[in-house]
């Protein structure tokens, strides 16, 4: 005689891994190693081309459709930088860093093209910046809540408006 209760539960338990495994394999097959929980590689990488000042020719978004080069007209500037404030830096080695001008972060992937010869160390970044397209780089060393004054060419401690 077949004991009911233990025959129900073991065609419930059944029925639970049948419907778990297609989820979980579905999951393996679609994830990608991007260094994100939060996003996909094509989504990490539509975000970076989103907030990029000029995306890269071979961007893509999500649906692989190509990002159009941003129309600006090559007499003007596409960028003017006043004042840069370092408002963090997170360091572990020489090519694992991350920094934030303002509320723009910034890491060995990212770096804007106002800003070269950038060296990260755990106290300090020693960079050049590019005012404007076409200006002369100006060298530039700033450690974490410092404010580099573009026209004055001049740091500040913390993140002050000066007049």
């Amino acid at each position: 005689m077949l004991n009911f209760p233990r025959t129900i539960s073991a065609v419930l338990m059944l029925m639970i891994v049948g419907l778990i495994s297609p989820v979980c394999v579905a999951q393996e097959k679609n994830a990608e190693a991007t260094g994100s929980l939060l996003f996909s590689g094509n989504e990490k990488r539509a975000i970076l081309s989103a907030l990029a000042l000029r995306p890269t020719d071979g961007a893509q978004l999500p649906d692989s459709r190509a990002i159009g080069q941003l129309q600006y007209s090559e007499n003007k500037p596409i960028w003017q930088i006043d004042r840069l404030h370092l408002s963090a830096l997170i360091y572990t080695d020489q090519r694992k860093w991350t920094i934030w001008f303002g509320s723009r972060q910034v890491s060995q992937d990212s770096i804007p093209p106002y800003l070269t010869d950038l060296r990260v160390t755990a106290n300090f970044v020693d960079f050049s910046v590019i005012p404007h397209p076409g200006e002369t780089p100006i060298p530039v060393r700033l450690r974490a809540n410092q404010t580099f004054l573009i026209n004055g060419q001049r740091i500040i401690e913390g993140n002050r408006i000066i007049n």
